[in-house]
């Protein structure tokens, strides 16, 4: 059944392109994908309800369906939610084989397809924060589009919208407030939930009223749909509605869709993957040594913005400001640090490249210059196959004396003191942490994404004060010495 689905599937992509599905958010499951989400459902009743808010082609249904009828399941019923009309006659197609397949195999199914918007059609059972729920199972594929603050959808659920939302994410919670009570909740998204400011109102609810049982990793970020290309940090979540938090979440890691019977199991503590209310993080490791980074830095009840120290975003972004940008240096202009000035620890200017390197400053922009001060600087952006995350440079205000003024472009975070200005002990203690192993670690099993953001950095767990500014006069005192400086190796001298 699940091969003749993913055959009509082929031949209706062969009439609609992938930017006109990319207007739907659209992105089809592959047959590996559908069995594996499906085989996480645990029967345990002999009439099911499922519900799937995104279901495009009938893939997950049809997988989920052949799952319950091999585990005599005899009664199902499904909802099934789709917006685009050009799919419904495929749908409808694939619909019909499982309606055979189940009269074959002596089931009752009861379908119910709804051609309206998923999240506008359940708003006002999404307001009554009483309600039950209806839904033994929910599965889905969702779709992944950005939407406005002021889209009709961020509007029906505003209580956990914050910033630009994904749409993704109101499926998640939707379809989690229709389950009912023990219901099992199947989900197969982008990873970016897991961390950030603008998903943190969902990610309290979610955690709020799931416990998450299994977390699905991949490996590779370019074979998880088989025959769509879809270059993004993907991962399975599956939980059970219930506010009691299991007490161990199982991590199943494979390379991609075509390797699932070959699974990297990790049975990790829930403390370890969920470390409190403060931000509702969701960490994710990978192997005992990223379970171990996770142990050690949680000993650490410090948050730089709590120790009054504060991670900014570079403030000028180039295309908005074209007509302050210079190559060389001119009057009234100040130096314009881009990622590619940090080099090797350093800031390094007058490097080979074509950015422009300085910035005119006028009374219009004063806002886009800081004080020369002492701050650690962090490039914003990395590349995929790049073994550093967390790439790190110093800057002390005695290296440029004769600059007042400098600034940093977007693509740059940077580090100051939220009272008075970084000693440069703490400026070299943060240098170190920011460039140690285990720091990187803890980045990226926080953030799956190539981006480093000042949100996630200025809620990190870091050591007291004066533990950073031992760490900082250590590696001054490497640099007395004419040696590089080791950050693990400091780490270790004053934590090991």
């Amino acid at each position: 059944m699940l091969d003749q689905i993913m055959q009509n599937t082929i031949e209706y992509l062969l009439h609609f392109s992938k930017t006109q599905r990319k207007e739907y958010g659209q992105f089809f499951t592959g047959i590996s994908t559908a069995r594996y989400m499906a085989s996480l459902v645990e029967p345990g009743r002999s009439k099911v309800r499922i519900l799937d808010a995104g279901c495009g082609n009938g893939m997950l249904a049809a997988a989920v369906v052949e799952h319950l009828l091999k585990n005599d399941v005899r009664e199902v019923e499904l909802d099934l939610f789709e917006t685009d009309q050009n799919i419904i006659p495929l749908l409808n197609k694939n619909l019909k084989m499982i309606s055979d397949a189940c009269r074959e195999a002596g089931a009752v199914l009861r379908v119910k397809v709804y051609i309206e918007n998923f999240i506008l059609y359940y708003q006002e059972v999404w307001k009554n924060k009483g309600y039950q729920g209806k839904y033994d199972v929910v599965i889905s594929n969702p779709p992944y589009l950005k939407i406005g603050k002021k889209a009709e959808e961020s509007a029906a659920m505003d209580d956990i919208v914050y910033g630009q939302p994904n749409i993704y994410a109101l499926f998640m919670a939707m379809s989690c407030h229709l389950l009912k009570k023990e219901g099992q909740f199947v989900f197969i998204t982008p990873r970016s939930w897991t961390s950030g400011l603008y998903f943190k109102r969902f990610r309290k609810y979610l955690l709020d009223n799931l416990s998450i049982k299994r977390m699905h990793l991949f490996v590779s970020r370019e074979k998880v749909f088989g025959m769509e290309s879809v270059l993004q940090e993907t991962m399975i979540l599956y939980g059970e509605k219930t506010e009691l938090q299991q007490r161990e979440i199982c991590i199943a890691i494979c390379n991609d869709a075509e390797d699932y019977g070959n699974l990297r199991i990790l049975n990790v503590k829930a403390s370890v993957c969920l470390p409190g209310p403060e931000n509702y993080y969701v960490l994710i490791p990978a192997d005992q040594e990223d379970i171990a980074a996770l142990k050690f830095l949680s000993e650490m009840e410090n948050e730089p913005r709590k120790s009054g120290y504060l991670f900014k975003t570079g403030q000028v972004v180039e295309f908005r400001n074209r007509d302050n940008l210079r190559y060389s240096r001119e009057k009234h202009t100040i130096p314009l640090i881009q990622a590619c000035n940090l080099v090797q620890g350093s800031i390094k200017m007058g490097v080979e490249t074509d950015k422009a390197q300085y910035f005119l400053l006028d009374k219009k922009h004063e806002k886009m210059c800081m004080e020369n001060q002492n701050t650690v600087m962090l490039k914003r952006f990395t590349s995929k196959e790049e073994t550093r995350r967390l790439q790190a440079a110093v800057h002390l205000k005695v290296f440029w004396p004769e600059e007042k003024y400098i600034t940093a472009e977007n693509h740059v975070n940077y580090l100051i003191k939220i009272n008075g200005n970084l000693s440069q002990c703490e400026t070299y203690g943060f240098y170190v942490i920011l460039s140690s192993s285990i720091w990187d670690r803890y980045y990226r099993i926080l953030n799956g994404s190539t981006q480093v953001n000042s949100e996630e950095l200025n809620t990190m767990p870091i050591p007291d004060q004066s533990s950073i500014q031992r760490l900082g006069r250590i590696a001054i005192r490497f640099l007395k010495e004419q040696k590089t400086i080791d950050s693990d190796e400091i780490v270790r001298s004053v934590f090991v």
